[in-house]
């Protein structure tokens, strides 16, 4: 569902089903926001509703810069709430920081057959995870939002997406869940048994087994409430390089 008034204005929105049981209703996200002025960006806001109200969407979120001070105040204006604040972070692989992340990599690191190992990612995605998007939102259960990871593996198992994970015999202990093209590595989730010992070699050893790969970059956010994993990958290389507000928006009926 995208609303566009011209090429120099417009919204892009993406249906996500495997939000629509924790949030009540059908879901999207607002990936992006184009607008030339104030004036176009409510009418683009204006229209977004109209839309929503037609094709019965019960919930909005987005994520934007936290420096936009002119569409932060739209979506306010708008019935958008501030759910979550989390910071984007950047890994360049082929930098001289691989010396800090080196002491960290393992070997125990393989890609997840689609089908074999899921049931384990998922119930990490499920029990132990606690931040994120949803976690944060004060208006969305814990329990709907722990259902809501695990339908989201299921999900992206399906879709294409690839998994890394790490592995003690058989026992998954850590996952990475991500897409890898054109030498970026975008990863758009993960969850740990054992976060403060295992989340840095999961992390670690994904960095070095793409930068020999030769990709060049390693990107993902992080929930800026997850202090202790913020000062982990800043400890083994990585960088902030945005600070990103998350909005939400619930229509009635």
């Amino acid at each position: 569902m995208n609303i566009c008034i011209d090429s120099q204005n417009e919204i892009v929105c993406t249906t996500t089903p495997w939000n629509d049981e924790a949030v009540g209703g059908k879901s999207c996200e607002i990936e992006s926001f184009v607008f030339s002025d104030e004036n176009r960006l409510k009418e683009l806001l204006n229209t977004l509703n109209q839309q929503v109200s037609h094709k019965n969407i019960k919930f909005l979120s987005t994520r934007i810069s936290s420096n936009n001070q002119v569409l932060r105040k739209a979506l306010v204006k708008n019935g958008f709430y501030f759910a979550e604040h989390s910071f984007r972070i950047q890994f360049n692989l082929q930098s001289n920081n691989a010396n800090l992340w080196k002491p960290y990599s393992q070997k125990k690191l393989i890609y997840l057959s689609k089908i074999s190992e899921l049931e384990q990612v998922k119930n990490i995605a499920r029990n132990n995870f606690f931040h994120g998007r949803f976690h944060e939102d004060p208006f969305i259960s814990q329990d709907f939002a722990s259902k809501r990871n695990m339908r989201w593996v299921e999900s992206a198992s399906t879709q294409g997406l690839e998994f890394l994970l790490y592995k003690i015999e058989e026992e998954v202990i850590a996952f990475l869940m991500l897409s890898a093209q054109e030498k970026s590595v975008e990863i758009y989730f993960g969850g740990s048994k054992k976060q403060s010992t295992t989340t840095p070699k999961l992390i670690a050893s994904g960095l070095e087994f793409y930068r020999n790969k030769n990709y060049n970059k390693f990107l993902f956010n992080i929930s800026a409430s997850n202090l202790k994993m913020v000062n982990i990958v800043v400890r083994i290389g990585g960088k902030v390089i945005d600070s990103l507000f998350g909005y939400h928006k619930a229509y009635e009926g």
